[in-house]
């Protein structure tokens, strides 16, 4: 049970928030690609100055 949940049965509305959710969704990157432009320098970059 959720405590402080709102529920919606609008059928528009839960379409819409579908629609926006698929779309954002189709527009996202792919995760490995993602890693490696953003997530891996910045571990890289740790590890040399943890090593340093």
């Amino acid at each position: 049970m959720l405590a402080g949940a709102y529920q919606y049965d609008d059928a528009q509305l839960i379409e819409a928030c579908r629609t926006d959710f698929e779309q954002l969704y189709g527009t996202g990157e792919d995760f490995s690609s993602f890693h490696d432009r953003v997530t891996g320098p910045l571990l890289q970059t740790r590890c040399e100055e943890a090593s340093a």
